[in-house]
Parts: C-alpha cells; sequence; structure tokens
C-alpha cells in the first residue's frame, strides 16, 4: 500500500488492516534542497510549504495527499526493484528520490496554476458528477463523448474542460485510470487470469492493456500478478 503525501513533521500515525501487507517509502531530505525551487516559482506553491526551508512550519505543517501519476507509480517500482548493490545502489536511489520530489512538485503546480478560465455552474457540475456515474456503470462499453454529453445535458466543449477542472483527468483519461486500478484489484486477488481481468475492464486487445497497465504501475500485468506489491 503506497499513499503518497507532503509532510513537514514525522508525528504521522498510519493504520494498516490485519493482515495486510504495507510497503512504504520514506523520503527524508535537507529542506534547503527546495529553496532554488521555491525561490524560482515559489508565488504558485501553497504559503506553508514556503515556510519549510527556514523551519518555520512548525506551527502551520504541510500536508498533500493526492493520487498517483503513471510516472509516480513507475518511480516507486523503480526504487523497490532496485537492481544495484553499494554505491551504484546509493547513487541509483538518490537519483529516483530527486525524481520523486520534482514529480511531487509538479503535482502542487498543477493544482496551483489554473489550467484554463472555464467557469462551472453548480448546475454544471452536477452534470458533470452525472457523467462520471454513467462511466463508471459503463465502463466496459462506455458511450461516445456525445452521447455523454446528451445524457447529461451538458454541452461537449464544457463537459471536456469541466470535467478535467474538478477530476483532474480528461474523460476517457479518467475512464482508463478507472479501468486499470479495477484491474490491478483484480489482478491482487489471482482468481482471474490476465486475459479475463482484460476483458472484465473492458480491453479486448491483450497487448493494449499490457501496455496501458505497464504504463501506469510500471510493469506489465503478469509481473505484478507475481511479485507482492499493492498499490493501493
Amino acid at each position: 500500500m503506497f499513499q503518497p503525501f507532503f509532510s513537514s513533521f514525522s508525528n504521522i500515525k498510519i493504520e494498516i488492516p490485519v493482515g495486510e501487507i504495507c510497503k512504504q517509502i520514506i523520503l527524508i531530505f535537507d529542506p534547503a534542497l527546495l529553496i532554488p525551487i521555491l525561490q524560482e516559482q515559489g508565488y504558485c506553491f501553497p504559503q506553508n510549504i514556503l515556510k519549510i526551508p527556514n523551519n518555520s512550519y512548525i506551527d502551520d505543517p504541510f500536508n498533500y495527499i493526492s493520487p498517483f501519476t503513471p510516472a509516480i507509480h513507475t518511480n516507486l517500482y523503480q526504487i523497490l526493484s532496485c537492481p544495484y548493490e553499494g554505491a551504484m545502489k546509493r547513487m541509483f536511489l538518490e537519483a529516483k528520490a530527486l525524481e520523486l520530489i520534482v514529480l511531487r512538485l509538479k503535482q502542487l503546480l498543477l493544482k496551483a496554476i489554473p489550467t484554463n478560465t472555464f467557469s462551472l455552474k453548480s448546475v454544471d457540475k452536477d452534470s458533470i458528477h452525472y457523467a462520471k456515474e454513467i462511466l463508471l456503470k459503463n465502463m466496459s462499453n462506455p458511450p461516445s463523448l456525445l452521447d455523454l454529453s446528451k445524457q447529461t445535458g451538458i454541452n461537449v466543449n464544457k463537459l471536456k474542460y469541466g470535467f478535467k477542472e474538478l477530476f483532474g483527468n480528461t474523460v476517457f483519461g479518467y475512464l482508463r485510470d478507472q479501468r486499470l486500478d479495477i484491474a490491478c484489484l483484480l489482478l491482487k486477488t489471482k482468481k482471474m487470469s490476465v486475459t479475463e481481468v482484460a476483458h472484465e475492464v473492458g480491453y479486448n486487445n491483450i497487448s493494449s492493456f499490457a501496455e496501458a497497465f505497464k504504463t501506469r504501475f510500471g510493469m506489465n500485468p503478469s509481473e505484478y500478478v507475481k511479485k507482492d506489491i499493492n498499490f493501493f
């Protein structure tokens, strides 16, 4: 189980269900490492993260929990599967740690900088949430963007831009990620074959499923089944 977060303090309690296997990666680094980045783009970050380099965050701790991106999945898998030993292992892990910091800061920047100026009314947001429900109920055979627009009573452009504003992803990017997350859970049970899981989540082409799975999780489905790793 991985849960990515930024934290300015170490007194964190994590509860793990009985019988659940948990692999945790804790990244500890000198806050001064952030100084050049915050000096250059500090206006884009939350105010309390700006207090971290000078240790003035004690009374105003900063926590940020967010979903994984495919790049973060790949990075964590590479850390857990480091093929080196000794000095090379240390160099490899340091490089991956720096990469992970960059990926997490990128998430903060994307969260802080508006992607568009599209204005959504309350009724528009309701329609977009309804569109999400329709997608989740019809994952194996989803409607087209035009059909989804007609079913929810919102025009295609507002549906596209509004969906990304509310959920941080395109309509079908969100659907793809949901399919793969469910596939990951199904594979974990080891009660279905890779082919069966692919068909269950709407992939008719096994190669396409394997490629999409590897892009999101950093390994192909058969590798995931063999390894004791939980991405959730």
